[in-house]
């Protein structure tokens, strides 16, 4: 009985959705591409993800690749939970906290290795 739940645990935790970021480690390899965009009312963000290995993050008219940007893009992702359909007003509210100041847009769009596309996007109204 024992090992009939065990497996059962095992076969629970490769059917964990890949996107969750929200304590778990993130898992890039889900995705073919993944980007996320934040309008602020002065400053332009964007992260991108291609797959396997190419990063990118923009603030304004700076553009950082590479580990830096992976590193910016892990930081990012913590305040998205996309297991989730949308992005929440407490997601928002939480980025504007943390240095995002006065967010009008926010879209986080993904193509997954099954080329399937989903969007999230919030607007201030």
């Amino acid at each position: 009985m024992k090992k009939i739940l065990l497996l059962i645990v095992i076969i629970g935790f490769l059917f964990t959705s890949p996107i969750d970021v929200k304590g778990n480690e993130f898992s890039w390899y889900s995705h073919k591409i993944l980007k996320v965009t934040i309008v602020t009312e002065d400053i332009y963000y964007e992260w991108e993800y291609e797959n396997p290995d190419s990063f990118e993050y923009e603030e304004g008219n700076t553009i950082v690749r590479e580990q830096e940007a992976k590193e910016s893009f892990k930081q990012i992702l913590t305040y998205f939970d996309l297991t989730r359909d949308t992005i929440t007003n407490e997601q928002i509210s939480s980025l504007e906290k943390n240095g995002y100041e006065s967010i009008v847009r926010a879209v986080v769009k993904r193509v997954d290795r099954n080329d399937h596309f989903q969007t999230w996007i919030w607007n201030r109204n």
